[in-house]
């Protein structure tokens, strides 16, 4: 029985078959075949609309500032390359003229460098406060440094090294002052030495700023955010108003775990602020209050007390300040530029691109 069904099947599968061959042999065979290559699709005649009628344009007014190309209307805001139209301020040069805060930078500078006989820096010792101590103060020569000088976009500094010696404590502090040639930023890395012949007395409260980085009138906002905690907040940016101090700490040994070390003061009112960056390797703090005089930020190593042998020396944390017009962003902007153009490492013989 199974022989008999199975023969049946092979049976009907070869009728199938042969219909279906018959079939298409009785197909029309007037229908032209394409061509090997050709499309089966279907072709349309196509049709030609006319063009409209545009209105005339005006006479271009020129730009009287760019003689080689007067047909350009030229960009204000960037007099270096006024062939490029407004698109140009996003370009880094452009945008960091436009939201520099030079005049803030200066003000920061005479307030805490040149008129200042003390150190930026502060610190405890004794149970005294470094700005009550006497300080002899030496301002080297301001020497000029082109990093990258082969490349499209060489990165210009000025540095110099500033002495402040406290004899009656035996301390020394050289401090490395480090400004911008493109950029609104100061940059400053402070040691401590130990001139004595014994032990030095006891330090405490080592603190990198210490210093007003927002001082005109206006209500204020405080960004920051948070660090890596392998939580679900991690790098969550944070908004603080300053109607109240606000105090930031890193007590693990890991200095971008809690909070990252990067703030940024907004004036809201004033449409300036100012970015500061803690650089260390270890705990740190940083508070920030405000009075009549302005934002103050005081921040440094999280907990010091030591003191330093006969000859012996130690860093501060490296300090950052950045001055901007604008809101929060734009100075985050400059900020990143900043970062790039400046800090960020370079392949030999690479050329970095105008951002």
């Amino acid at each position: 029985m199974k022989k008999k069904t199975k023969l049946l099947q092979i049976v009907i599968t070869v009728l199938l078959t042969l219909c279906m061959l018959v079939a298409a042999a009785c197909g029309d065979s007037n229908t032209p075949k394409p061509n090997p290559g050709e499309s089966t699709m279907p072709t349309t005649s196509p049709t030609t609309s006319p063009e409209p009628d545009l209105p005339e344009l005006p006479d271009n007014p020129g730009n009287p500032d760019n003689p080689d190309n007067p047909d350009n209307p030229g960009n204000p805001d960037n007099p270096d390359n006024p062939d490029v139209p407004e698109p140009s301020l996003y370009t880094s040069s452009a945008y960091v003229k436009k939201y520099a805060d030079n005049s803030a930078l200066e003000a920061w500078l005479h307030a805490n460098i040149e008129s200042a006989d003390a150190p930026p820096v502060t610190f405890n010792i004794g149970g005294k406060s470094s700005d009550s101590l006497a300080w002899e103060k030496t301002v080297g020569e301001t020497e000029t440094a082109v990093d990258f000088s082969g490349e499209a976009n060489p990165s210009e500094r000025k540095y110099c090294v500033i002495t402040y010696e406290c004899k009656a404590e035996n301390l020394k502090i050289e401090l490395t002052l480090t400004s911008y040639t493109d950029f609104p930023v100061v940059e400053y890395e402070a040691y401590i030495f130990n001139t004595a012949s014994g032990n030095s007395g006891r330090i405490t409260d080592l603190l990198a700023f210490d210093s007003y980085v927002e001082t005109a009138a206006g209500v204020k906002s405080l960004h920051a955010s948070r660090g890596s905690t392998c939580s679900y907040t991690d790098f969550q940016p944070l908004t603080y108003d300053l109607t109240e101090d606000r105090y930031f700490s890193v007590t693990n040994g890991k200095p971008t775990s809690d909070y990252i070390p990067y703030f940024n003061v907004e004036n809201l009112q004033n449409n300036t602020g100012t970015i500061a960056i803690m650089s260390w390797q270890g705990n740190w703090k940083a508070n920030f209050s405000e009075d009549e005089n302005g934002v103050k930020l005081t921040g440094g190593q999280e907990n010091t007390d030591l003191v330093l042998r006969e000859g012996e020396n130690m860093r501060f944390p490296g300090a950052v300040l950045l001055f901007y017009k604008g809101d929060y962003l734009n100075g985050q902007n400059v900020y990143r530029r900043w970062l790039y153009q400046c800090n960020l490492f370079r392949e030999q013989g690479a050329h970095m691109k105008d951002t």
